[in-house]
């Protein structure tokens, strides 16, 4: 339990008020109480600031998922995708017009993900 009087919008609400350029979006139900309708409930009282859709992006349908939920961005775990996984979830991201923040841990996993290609945010 993150919170136990959990409204999303009115967190999403209070980020805005504050000044926040864009916002993380917990969508993994079973780890973090997310849930895609918490994306699309922020989206829609909150249309101007860029969504990231945070989950453990494991096949391509979430992408989808997300976009059509109003995410602009989505994280990517270096740590549990392969390459070519990255790679192809990058051109996918690429043609719904959303960004792929791929989230690393270590060296290894760094030298990884800047031999792909469009990979623009790292964290």
């Amino acid at each position: 339990l993150l919170r136990e009087d959990f409204d999303p919008v009115e967190i999403g609400r209070a980020y805005a008020a504050a000044g926040a350029s864009c916002m993380s979006v917990l969508t993994d139900k079973k780890f973090f109480q997310g849930g895609f309708e918490n994306l699309k409930a922020i989206r829609e009282e909150i249309p101007d600031i860029p969504l990231l859709c945070k989950d453990f992006m494991l096949y391509p349908y979430q992408l989808y998922v997300a976009r059509l939920n109003g995410a602009d961005a989505v994280l990517l775990i270096a740590a549990v995708l392969k390459d070519i996984d990255m790679q192809y979830f990058l051109k996918i991201a690429k043609a719904m017009r959303m960004t792929c923040l791929i989230e690393v841990h270590t060296l290894e996993e760094m030298d990884r993900v800047l031999s792909l290609d469009g990979v623009e945010l790292i964290g």
